[in-house]
């Protein structure tokens, strides 16, 4: 059992703000059990009202007036020593990078010092309690909680890893700022992913010690999604941003190679939404698609829970491990994904149907229908769909075992 006399400070991006962040409301229920009290700390605070918290959870908007208070010269005067090592780390680790682009480097690293800065202002002002420093997201709170910890000599910190936030060749400049610092400074790095701790292994040899993997994961329920198995009409469903790494304007290439019967439904909305819908529209697909948009989580569950989905397709270009997978597997339904990320440690022979990363839409279809044919394209198949999510992604099982390693 963890001893719940242990508070524990969660950061995040904006939970409990915003419309992002889903899998951290999932998580939160169970933290809220394990911790005396949990303080999350958004660094965006919106101007929606937070989400329904436990009442021993509370959020401290440390950011809530924005830039009002930020000074560079300030900043940089009384962070100076930490500037410096910021800045000289990057020039070791990118001169190129850095130099081209050193107006937003420098501006970058001194907000996260003045953000720095006011949380340890807040922890030294706090009574002092034994306190566990966890940051949902290797990105921005790395950084701060790495300069507070120079502060703070006695701060350590852990933090989970997942797409955006770990592969770097998949950011824009195909490195993520600060990372030598951040790795310097943390305790340790849980990747949601196998893959994603062996990527971090193979890059940073060094700090190998500090990389490990703990797997997100959903709340037991006992709902399975009702498939009738003697239909002939096949629902394949998929959710996420529409936008250019989710390749959500694939579908329609990929629906347009099967019989009629096939139909697709997508959850979520995003800067391609449009080309999308011009899409569909061009290939005569309007009555086999139906685009639902933007829904709160609760109303794509509950389509899980209500509505027979025969399979769940991804086509991502790259991942973590992702969220919307995890949710389809506890409901039983078999997947179909690229081989990209940690998607082959969730979709695999036990699940569905691997595929390859770069692919041609006429050949998913043919994988698709032959799916449709197979033994996996069964209710006993979904049985074990269901069985590999609760040995593996059962959020009880994984939250709980997750905050007694971190809370030690």
């Amino acid at each position: 059992m963890i001893e719940r006399k242990k508070n524990c400070f969660l950061f995040t991006q904006s939970y409990p703000y915003g419309e992002g962040e889903i899998f951290v409301g999932r998580e939160i229920v169970v933290l809220s059990e394990c911790f005396n009290e949990v303080v999350i700390f958004p660094i965006d605070c919106g101007k929606e009202h937070a989400k329904k918290l436990p009442p021993n959870v509370k959020v401290v908007n440390l950011f809530e007036q924005g830039n009002t208070g930020f000074n560079r010269r300030k900043v940089c005067f009384n962070n100076f020593s930490a500037f410096l090592k910021l800045i000289i780390g990057e020039f070791r680790s990118h001169p190129k990078q850095t130099l081209r682009k050193f107006k937003d480097v420098a501006n970058d690293n001194l907000h996260q010092l003045y953000r720095a800065q006011i949380l340890s202002e807040y922890i030294l002002n706090e009574p002092q309690q034994q306190t566990v420093f966890y940051s949902f997201w290797f990105d921005r709170w790395a950084t701060i909680l790495g300069v507070v910890k120079r502060k703070i000599r006695n701060l350590n910190f852990i933090t989970r890893a997942h797409a955006f936030d770990l592969y770097e060749e998949d950011n824009r400049d195909g490195y993520i700022l600060n990372r030598k610092f951040q790795l310097e400074n943390v305790s340790e790095v849980y990747s949601v992913s196998k893959h994603g701790a062996k990527y971090l292994t193979k890059l940073y040899p060094f700090f190998s010690q500090k990389f490990k993997c703990s797997y997100l994961g959903t709340i037991p329920h006992n709902y399975i999604n009702p498939f009738n198995e003697s239909t002939d009409q096949f629902i394949i469903v998929s959710c996420g941003s529409v936008q250019k790494r989710k390749r959500t304007t694939s579908f329609p290439e990929v629906l347009s190679h099967l019989p009629e019967k096939f139909k697709w439904i997508h959850f979520g909305s995003g800067p391609e939404m449009n080309l999308l819908r011009e899409l569909v529209e061009k290939k005569g697909l309007g009555k086999r698609v139906e685009l639902v948009g933007h829904v709160e989580n609760e109303q794509f569950l509950s389509y899980l829970r209500t509505n027979g989905v025969s399979l769940f397709l991804s086509l991502s270009s790259n991942e973590g491990l992702p969220y919307t997978m995890i949710e389809a597997i506890s409901f039983g339904i078999p997947l179909m994904s690229t081989d990209v990320g940690g998607c082959g440690e969730i979709c695999n022979d036990n699940t569905g149907i691997l595929i390859k990363k770069d692919f041609d839409p006429e050949q998913v279809a043919n994988e698709i229908l032959k799916f449709k044919e197979s033994s996996k394209n069964s209710l006993s198949f979904r049985n074990k769909v269901r069985n590999y999510w609760d040995d593996n992604f059962n959020a009880e099982k994984n939250y709980r075992s997750f905050y007694k390693e971190i809370s030690n």
